[in-house]
């Protein structure tokens, strides 16, 4: 039978566990405390030095230099072909998104296939991804979101659906 409870009556809460002993609700844990200020012997794996560069969150800005290659992108199915500049090291969704295109994404950290693509010509380089295998690269599929260009290219966004 299941209890059904109106916006009236709603059960009551249940009572809230005293915090352990030692701990004062809102002071910060001496775990933490120690950490923040560096005592010897404590360690973290979450050093704010540590985070990864490629994150939705930090983003190397780049400028016009004159090097960069001309990035043309095709999806028949979506009636897209646009053509941009990619400078060199610059991933080539961050390229897009500074040339105002949309190009589909979601983690931004090669652990999607959302941005996924084929390289139709030209040359790319794919950095740490997570999620194509070797039989994919092989077939030239790569991520938008972690891969540099080092010629002029053309590719065909909107992947997904077909990588094996």
């Amino acid at each position: 039978m299941v209890e059904e409870h109106s916006i009236e009556e709603a059960p009551p809460a249940a009572e809230e566990a005293p915090p352990p002993e030692g701990l004062v609700p809102g002071a910060i844990p001496p775990i933490l405390r120690a950490l923040e200020d560096g005592e010897e012997g404590w360690e973290s794996d979450y050093s704010t030095n540590d985070a990864p560069v490629r994150n939705a969150h930090y983003r190397e800005k780049f400028g016009t230099s004159g090097e960069a290659f001309l990035v043309r992108v095709i999806a028949e199915a979506e009636d897209l072909d646009i053509t941009f500049e990619c400078e060199p090291g610059e991933f080539v969704l961050d390229a897009a998104d500074r040339s105002g295109h949309e190009l589909p994404f979601s983690c931004r950290s090669g652990g999607c296939l959302a941005c996924s693509a084929k390289l139709l010509s030209g040359h790319a380089e794919m950095g740490e991804q997570y999620v194509l295998e070797d039989e994919h690269i092989e077939q030239r599929f790569f991520l938008l979101c972690c891969s540099t260009v080092s010629s002029d290219a053309v590719i065909r966004s909107h992947q997904e659906e077909w990588i094996p």
